[in-house]
């Protein structure tokens, strides 16, 4: 059974197991968050790739979801958007559905 997660203030620390839980549904939202950012700002794929400094072809496997980006990749995406970080992140996924 996983273990709960640990309140320290606003904050959760999940298990490893719970998190492994929602991995997809976290990497699923985050895919279309990058997708909607880019065409918020009106570029192509190949555009937003020469803003950040990306090959076209990881633009297009992150807005898929199909690879994990990093959090430098995901930096340069949100500054060549003209967006925040925390725009792509968004919140982290309720755990109705997940692991219990």
């Amino acid at each position: 059974m996983p273990r709960k997660p640990h309140s320290h203030g606003r904050s959760e620390i999940w298990s490893n197991e719970v998190f492994l839980s929602l991995w997809p549904k976290i990497q699923s939202q985050t895919a279309k968050r990058m997708r909607c950012a880019r065409k918020r700002a009106g570029l192509s794929q190949e555009e937003l790739s020469e803003r950040a400094g990306l090959h076209c072809k990881n633009v297009q496997r992150m807005e898929r979801g199909s690879t994990n980006p990093t959090l430098a990749t995901l930096l340069a995406y949100a500054c060549a958007c003209g967006c925040e970080l925390t725009d792509l992140l968004g919140d982290p996924p309720s755990r109705k559905g997940g692991a219990k």
